[in-house]
């Protein structure tokens, strides 16, 4: 019986960890531009295409979908690469991202959108920029075409629409590869969707007045300060603070430390000073509170 309980509880706490990593990631569509398309571009030996995108939920790629169609009848794998964005373009080549077959895109004229598991990426804070770009090393006209919406610009250089507000159409060289220069296809947009993996859990964290200590004769104490964000997190970065009182407010966000110089509230007696922290995705610890008597030495 007893050891039948003890696997009981296992897989309880089995349970609850997994659920607990679930809690921690959550996929959810970021950024996508899904407008009826206007034209294509190919992405082959001779061209490859980039996408420059600004994340609003933050987080690490987790996949995306591209609007494709295959040129030719059996090119090689479409990949797509993770590149920082600088100036609004394409500026260093961060990693690949992931590839798909010739089979999984439909042969032209057809069109379809198609899903590529993306490896891993770095963390982006909401508002970030980067860019998606899409390689092939077949020759012209045998690798892909990547939809497009939007229009030529007006007479007077103004886009006629903007389809997707959060960045624009590049088209580089891959002779050079990864030392392009990038040309702007102004008032265009690919056709994509991107889905992000983004942090939901709060940070968890304790504080200490003078390392614990019961009395200060002084209203300066220490703060010892210590904080993580469970696995898989985005990490903790800031942290405030308060002093007691139900008209006590909250200081400004600081960078996260483990140790801090705080001024106790006027007066003798009980203080009591609280401590929240924030993880890059935003989320907020509770409030974590220590006390101390503060007794002025006589």
């Amino acid at each position: 019986m007893s050891k039948l309980l003890k696997i009981l509880a296992t897989s309880a706490v089995l349970m609850m960890f997994s659920a607990s990593v679930a809690m921690a990631q959550e996929v959810v569509k970021d950024q996508e531009n899904t407008h009826t398309i206007d034209s294509n571009v190919a992405v082959d030996g001779t061209i490859s295409e980039a996408q420059t995108i600004t994340t609003v939920t933050g987080g690490w790629l987790s996949h995306a979908s591209f609007y494709l169609t295959r040129l030719g009848e059996s090119p090689g794998p479409l990949c797509a690469d993770l590149w920082s964005v600088s100036s609004d373009a394409p500026a260093e080549l961060q990693q690949s991202l992931g590839c798909v077959s010739y089979s999984d895109v439909p042969l032209q004229p057809a069109y379809g959108w198609v899903d590529m598991e993306f490896q891993s990426s770095p963390y982006m804070k909401p508002g970030d920029k980067y860019a998606i770009v899409l390689r092939s090393d077949d020759a012209n006209d045998q690798g892909y075409g990547w939809g497009l919406s939007g229009a030529y610009p007006n007479s007077d250089g103004v886009c006629p629409r903007n389809d997707y507000s959060g960045g624009v159409v590049f088209s580089g060289d891959p002779g050079s590869y990864p030392n392009v220069t990038w040309n702007r296809a102004e008032c265009w947009d690919h056709l994509f969707a991107t889905y992000n993996i983004v942090d939901t859990t709060a940070p968890t964290g304790t504080v200490l007045i003078n390392n614990g200590a019961t009395r200060t004769d002084t209203r300066l104490v220490t703060l010892s300060l210590s904080a993580t964000d469970p696995e898989p997190g985005s990490g903790v970065t800031e942290m405030r603070f308060k002093n007691e009182g139900a008209d006590a407010v909250w200081s400004g966000w600081k960078p996260y430390a483990e140790t801090k110089n705080w001024y106790l509230s006027a007066g003798e007696g009980t203080k009591r000073v609280a401590v929240q922290y924030r993880d890059a995705a935003g989320n907020r610890s509770a409030t974590e509170y220590d006390y101390i008597v503060f007794r002025r030495s006589r």
